[in-house]
This record gives C-alpha cells, structure tokens and sequence, in this order.
C-alpha cells in the first residue's frame, strides 16, 4: 500500500493484509550483527477493542512487514510472541492501543533434532538455511565431525558451529551469524563484512539547508563508545592447552595482534596486564582439525574489540542500510582558524552494526549503530602517542 506517494506500508496477518491506514499505526524494525534474529515492534490503534476480540493478533500469528520508500522496500515475516493493550481508552470496552512484540520467523520453523555432519561449518550452515533466498555465505576451513545433539539448527549454529568458524582469508577477523530486517541471512568475518564496497555515503549536514532534505543527509549525530569493561577480556589474553606429548602449553595475545587494516584503537590501555583466560581444545587427541578450531575460538573471543567505536546516526528512511552493510560517513569539524574540514575522528568507513528502521504513523526514518575498530589519526592529536597502535 502507498502511503502519501513516500512510502510502501503493508501488513500482512497470516498471509492477508490488514486493511488499515498507515497512519493508525507505528512499528520499528531492529537487527544486530550480534544477534542471529531481526525483531520487530508494532503499536496499532484498536480503540473498539475488535481486533483483539477477534484473535488478529494472538501469539504465534505470522505477521509480514513490507515497509520501504515507494521506490524501493523490502518483506520480512516475523512471528507474534507477545501482545497487549495496556491502557484502557475506551469508558465501554476494553480497547486501546495494543503494543505487539515480534520475532522473525525463522526461530519458530525448527524442532529439535539430533544429527551428526562431516563436513566444512559453512556447508552445514548452508544445508541448514536452505530456506533463505538470499544468504552471503563465506568459506570456513574447519572440516570434522560436528553434532547436533537434541538442539535447534539455530542453536546449532549460533552456540556450536559459529565460535569455531575459521578462515586464513579472513584476515584474523572472527565470523557473525545474523538476519538483517530484509530478510537476508549472513555469516560472514569482519574482514569480508569490511571488504565491501560502502551502499550509501552519509554526509552530516546543515540543517534548514537543501543538503539537509537529500537521502544521502545525517539528520543528528552522536558519538559514543561502550563501557570499557566490556571489552576489556580481549585486550590480553591467556589461553591454555595441551600439546601431542600431553604437557600443558601456555599462550598469549593482546588486541594489538589483531588490528584491521593497520587502524589506530583510540583507547589507553595497560596491556602488560592480564585480562582474560580460556581453555582451548588439546592437542594430544588424534584430530587434525583441532588447530583451525583452536584459531577459530581465539578470532571469536576478541568479537568485541571490532565494534569499539560507535556512532549514532539518525537519517531518512532508506532500508538498504541495514545489519552487516559498510556506509561511509563525512562529518565537518573546524580548525583552529574556523576553517570548515573533515573531522578524522569520525570521518570514514564503518560497519552498520545495528539498524533500527521506523514508522511513527506519519513519517519513517532509519537509526544506525555504525562501528569500527578504529581509524588514522595524526600524530598532533592529544593522547594520539597513548592509544592502542601496531
């Protein structure tokens, strides 16, 4: 359904569409490279109470979201996992506005099962996501014998296979395993995630200009970065195993031997401490794939040390920018002399980590957690000597 010549809304409840304006409701659609399911959240205006004495929205009810500009938009079908109408708005019934929770569908399309695979991670993750018609799927190097035992393929994948997952191309980068909210299913490294060519680049404009009205335009801004403690596992790291001749065999590695692309970390940090502590798999068991495994369990341990910088940003509504997609941001920042320049701080490529695409029942706009592990800076910044460096 076109909505003031912008907009593509339509909703679907079991396969036939609600026949509603857009503007007697609201939703937002979320997804995470963190996270393997997209979720959604709907608020629709029920003030007679009939869609909910109707059953329209009971748990386990599949709900599809077509939402988009009219030029382009995307489908993603979720499940119903939670409804409500909190407040009464009516003096004669029990009607309100019902506040929907949803989940993609994909989590309620399995059983548990026990299965046994020979082969590579990324063919089983392949056999199990059939079902997707578009999935980017990298090559992992970790053969053996993998169990399904009396789990989901969901849990499979995210609990079993993914903190293994392995890749020489991958460029000492570890593997995400997500669903973004176009219904595109992903398990790729960093390395390729960041190797992509940037779908949109975003440029922070001056609001009440003609710029500022552009797809292409940062409505607001905000820099951040996340609790240091959050990350402080991965800045240096002991991990424990046992060779071929059963002796226990120490090592160690700090985030400084894993920086992408030579970038600077900007966090001042003691890395002579030791932060953390993990077992890996012995060698002294006749396994050859043990030494990928190994490897693959090191890359997922220092997940979080890729997303150490974030931004905010708030832009038009534009669903190309969602989960796993590289944009690249320009945002100006003046000299000393009041001369307008490109700030280097924050200037540059990142990875959309999170999106967050809404609709308000009169406008929609796409929110984005874009991080990076950090960038370039010159040598005349204060702490630029202190922070975290190859």
């Amino acid at each position: 359904m076109q909505h003031n010549n912008a907009y593509e809304i339509s909703i679907f409840l079991e396969d036939q569409e609600l026949d509603v304006i857009p503007s007697n409701l609201s939703f937002t659609q979320r997804d995470s490279i963190y996270q393997l399911y997209p979720v959604a959240s709907l608020k629709f205006n029920d003030i007679q109470g009939h869609f909910s004495e109707y059953l329209s929205f009971i748990n386990g009810t599949k709900v599809k979201i077509v939402y988009g500009t009219i030029d382009e938009y995307f489908p993603c079908e979720y499940t119903i996992v939670r409804n409500s109408i909190p407040d009464q708005q009516s003096m004669h019934s029990f009607g309100g506005i019902s506040e929907i929770s949803l989940l993609h569908y994909f989590s309620f399309n399995q059983t548990k099962k026990s299965f046994a695979y020979k082969d590579e991670i990324s063919n089983i993750i392949k056999k199990l996501t059939s079902s997707f018609s578009n999935r980017t799927i990298d090559v992992t190097e970790n053969k053996g014998t993998w169990y399904q035992s009396l789990i989901t393929d969901a849990d499979f994948m995210e609990n079993q296979l993914l903190p293994f997952s392995y890749s020489s191309s991958a460029s000492k980068t570890p593997f995400f395993l997500f669903i973004n909210s176009n219904n595109e299913f992903n398990f790729q490294s960093y390395n390729s995630l960041f190797s992509k060519t940037a779908v949109e680049e975003l440029k922070f404009t001056k609001k009440g200009t003609p710029e500022a009205l552009g797809r292409d335009s940062i409505h607001t801004i905000f820099p951040y970065q996340p609790n240091v403690n959050n990350i402080r596992h991965t800045l240096h790291s002991y991990f424990s195993t046992f060779d071929k001749s059963g002796t226990n065999v120490i090592s160690d590695d700090s985030i400084k031997d894993f920086i992408h692309n030579g970038k600077q970390i900007p966090i001042i940090a003691n890395l002579d401490n030791f932060t953390d502590y993990q077992c890996l798999y012995s060698n002294d068991v006749d396994d050859k794939d043990i030494k990928n495994n190994n490897l693959g369990l090191k890359m997922f341990q220092k997940r979080d040390c890729f997303t150490i910088d974030k931004v905010v940003v708030v832009t038009t509504l534009n669903k190309k920018l969602c989960a796993g997609k590289k944009v690249k941001i320009s945002v100006p920042t003046f000299s000393d002399k009041e001369i307008e320049e490109l700030s280097s701080r924050y200037s540059g490529e990142y990875i959309i980590e999170s999106s967050y695409h809404t609709w308000n029942s009169t406008q929609g706009n796409t929110i984005l957690i874009i991080s990076r592990q950090g960038t370039k800076l010159p040598n005349t910044y204060r702490n630029a000597s202190k922070i975290i460096k190859e």
